[in-house]
């Protein structure tokens, strides 16, 4: 590798501390590390010739990543230095061993698929000079904004109408983004290695609205009943934009997202995040406490 990129969360001191380490480390291996803040945008001319990006942060700044990387195809390495997070699992004191390996060439990367979501005015086509195109890693969430009113739409998969719905919004995720919005909204929790879209309403104004699951190949239509209604689309949490008398395509990108993982599988990482495993030790410890109980009453009693 000639050259990589080092991505930190500006507001996180610990992120910078770490980033500015690793860099010093790299130019004495000769390897040239630029640093870069999240603050800044990063350009195309940068990315072009950059082999891999490492992140310090948590998963909002893999997602900015994401944005910028997918397009180059150029991979990125996750360093840990967020909250509940999924897609960040090295932590900072395993960077440079992790970096000594990827140098060498032992690390594969997983490829994440991303959303392609196409606004457009209702009836008119994709290709239309006013259409506008947006990617996400995680999800687009269409939403009311502010208004204290619900959000109605139909619903097409690949262009036959399924439902309808009455809601606060509707999430459309992939698996890698089944773990964030989608999952608080009550949607499952989906291996990232399946390539399928997560369907889940936000407070939905019937019982019968359930998260669904469908396959990549398939594309989704969203159609706005109310064409007079502003509506609003936020893509991974942090861009949003607004619309009217519009209806929003969502379909497998053509980028995807790479990203290296040397330490932790996905499964490790969800039952850390969601103590899983702790849950179970207390319930084994209770469960061990009451057979001791019951074997002391015997003891006694005898």
């Amino acid at each position: 590798m000639k050259k990589i990129l080092l991505f930190a969360d500006d507001r996180k001191e610990k992120a910078k501390e770490t980033a500015l380490s690793l860099q010093d480390w790299l130019s004495k291996k000769k390897i040239k590390a630029a640093l870069r803040s999240s603050l800044t945008p990063l350009n195309s001319e940068e990315l072009r010739d950059t082999d891999l990006i490492v992140s310090f942060g948590g998963d909002g700044t893999i997602l900015r990543l994401a944005h910028s990387a997918s397009p180059f195809g150029i991979p990125i390495f996750p360093i840990d230095l967020g909250g509940l997070g999924f897609l960040a699992t090295s932590q900072p004191d395993q960077a440079k061993k992790a970096l000594e390996e990827i140098l060498k060439g032992n690390f594969k990367v997983e490829k994440r698929m991303m959303l392609e979501t196409t606004v457009k005015k209702i009836g008119g086509s994709k290709n239309h000079s006013r259409s506008k195109t947006f990617h996400a890693l995680n999800e687009v969430v269409l939403h009311k904004g502010g208004a204290e009113r619900l959000l109605h739409l139909k619903m097409l998969i690949s262009g036959e109408e399924i439902t309808g719905y009455s809601a606060d919004g509707l999430i459309v995720s992939t698996s890698t983004g089944s773990t964030a919005y989608s999952l608080s909204a009550g949607g499952p929790i989906v291996s990232p290695k399946l390539d399928v879209f997560v369907v889940t309403a936000i407070c939905p104004h019937a019982l019968s609205a359930r998260p669904i699951v469908f396959s990549a190949d398939e594309i989704i239509q969203l159609v706005p009943i109310r064409k007079d209604r502003e509506f609003f689309l936020t893509f991974d949490g942090y861009k949003t934009i607004s619309g009217k008398n519009q209806e929003i395509t969502i379909e497998k990108s053509q980028y995807f997202c790479g990203l290296i993982f040397m330490h932790q599988d996905f499964y490790h990482n969800l039952k850390t995040k969601l103590q899983w495993a702790g849950e179970y030790k207390r319930l084994e410890l209770g469960a061990s406490s009451d057979r001791a109980e019951i074997q002391g009453d015997r003891w006694n009693d005898s």
